[in-house]
């Protein structure tokens, strides 16, 4: 039993190209994944064609898909991505009518290219994934993330939130749609941040300096004392 559960740990790391430790529940449901390592994902998640940065984990019930999430982010319990739009001005918003539904549904009215080119949305500059989240994000529980949307750096998007738009860097959003309710921190040390990027630092050195990571104003005098 003991070798069969060290051969399994060792075929789910070579197959989503873990270079350090990934923590996978027995019951998620991961397809697809580059995990960049130090990566959990919880029980009843379904994570499909994603990226997960270093330290980023995902709570239980979740379900992300083609979604590109940076470092040191927060995923909390029933976080749920919603991918693709009906067009609303037609007669009929059924999708047999404008794309070959046939393996979807098992018929189709229309055949060829799609009619409605808009079914799924992608964020600036890419084509594949249609979220991406940055790094050092919070989103809470119960969070509905709508396709085509781009969650900045530093954001805190709070429980039960419809995020409908992009959300600033280091914005805290809350409601349906999610709006912005402040911001973590005055706009210069925001945009010190932004270029700083500690989440690129190495991991040695954020170890021995973590604890300046839990005051801005101490974080930024180490910094600039090197």
């Amino acid at each position: 039993m003991i070798a069969f559960v060290k051969k399994t740990i060792e075929f789910v790391i070579l197959k989503y190209k873990c270079r350090n430790l990934v923590k996978l529940s027995f019951s998620s449901n991961v397809k697809d994944t580059i995990f960049e390592g130090h990566n959990s994902v919880a029980e009843k998640t379904k994570v499909h064609n994603c990226v997960l940065g270093y330290s980023t984990y995902i709570s239980n019930s979740s379900i992300l898909l083609y979604t590109k999430i940076g470092r040191y982010s927060c995923i909390a319990d029933h976080v749920h991505v919603c991918l693709g739009s009906h067009p609303i001005n037609y007669v009929t918003m059924h999708p047999s009518f404008y794309y070959d539904t046939t393996s979807q549904i098992g018929y189709t009215y229309h055949k060829g290219k799609p009619l409605y080119k808009c079914i799924y949305r992608y964020p600036n500059n890419e084509n594949f994934y249609q979220i991406v989240i940055g790094n050092d994000v919070w989103i809470g529980s119960h969070v509905l993330i709508m396709g085509g949307v781009t969650i900045g750096d530093g954001a805190v998007v709070a429980a039960g939130a419809v995020v409908t738009k992009d959300v600033e860097p280091y914005s805290i959003v809350a409601g349906i749609p999610a709006q912005i309710i402040k911001k973590r921190f005055p706009s210069e040390i925001i945009d010190k941040l932004m270029e700083e990027k500690w989440w690129e630092k190495p991991y040695k050195e954020i170890e021995i300096h973590y604890r300046d990571y839990l005051n801005v104003d101490d974080y930024f005098k180490r910094n600039i004392s090197k």
